[in-house]
C-alpha cells in the first residue's frame, strides 16, 4: 500500500500589537518670545468704503506740504528762466563788444617836431638903396643885386658918406622874415645885422652902402 502523505499543520497567525508612540509634549511658550500677530480678516466690501470715508474725515489733508511743493516747483522754473535770460544778455553783450574796433593810441615820439619854416616871399619886401660910398653908380649896382635875387627896389639915392654899410628894417617884418633877410644881406653886402628900426618910410628895409 502506498504511504499516506503526512498532513502539514498550519499555524494560526499571531496578532501583532501596535506600537505605542509616546505623545510629544509641546514646549511651553517662553515669556521672551512675542506672540505672532495674526492679520485681521479683510473687511467686507460694504464696510471698506465707509472705513475710507471715516479715515479721510479723521486725517486732515496736509495743505502745507502741497503748498511747499508748489512753491519749490515755481521757484525752480523761475530760476531756470532767469538763467536763460542772463545767458542771452551776456551773449548779446559779448557780440556787441567784439564788433567795436580797437582804437590804437599813437605813441608819443621823443623826437621833437620840426618847426615849419615860415613863408618868405622876397618880392613882397621893398627896399630903399642909398649910396654913401662916394662911388658913382654904387646905389644902382646894389639895387640890381637885390632885384636879381627877387626883392623889390622902390627907390635909390645918395646919403652922407660913411665907412660902414648899414641896414634898417621895418617893425612890420616878423623876426623869422628878418632872419632870412639878414642872411641874404650877409651874402650880398657883408651886412649881417640890423642897425635899427626903419622910420619915416613906407619901405620894408633901407640899405645904405658905405665905403667898405
Amino acid at each position: 500500500m502506498p504511504a499516506k502523505p503526512k498532513s502539514k499543520k498550519v499555524k494560526a497567525p499571531v496578532a501583532k500589537k501596535p506600537l505605542e508612540i509616546p505623545p510629544v509634549e509641546k514646549p511651553a511658550p517662553s515669556q521672551e518670545q512675542s506672540p505672532v500677530a495674526v492679520p485681521p480678516p479683510p473687511p467686507d466690501a460694504a464696510t471698506s468704503e465707509t472705513g475710507i470715508e471715516e479715515m479721510m474725515d479723521r486725517e486732515p489733508v496736509d495743505e502745507s506740504h502741497r503748498k511747499t511743493n508748489v512753491f519749490l516747483f515755481t521757484l525752480g522754473i523761475g530760476t531756470a528762466i532767469a538763467l536763460i535770460v542772463a545767458s542771452i544778455v551776456i551773449f548779446i553783450i559779448y557780440l556787441g563788444s567784439s564788433k567795436v574796433p580797437k582804437v590804437v593810441e599813437p605813441v608819443a615820439s621823443s623826437v621833437p617836431a620840426a618847426t615849419p619854416t615860415p613863408y618868405f616871399s622876397r618880392i613882397s619886401i621893398t627896399f630903399e638903396v642909398l649910396n654913401a660910398s662916394g662911388v658913382t653908380g654904387a646905389a644902382g649896382k646894389g639895387a640890381t643885386k637885390l632885384t636879381d635875387l627877387g626883392y623889390t627896389v622902390i627907390s635909390t639915392g645918395n646919403a652922407k658918406k660913411q665907412a660902414q654899410s648899414q641896414l634898417f628894417v621895418s617893425s612890420l617884418l616878423s623876426s623869422a622874415v628878418t632872419i632870412e633877410l639878414l642872411a641874404d644881406m650877409q651874402s650880398l653886402f657883408s651886412v649881417g645885422s640890423s642897425s635899427g628900426e626903419l622910420t619915416g618910410s613906407t619901405a620894408s628895409a633901407r640899405l645904405i652902402l658905405g665905403v667898405k
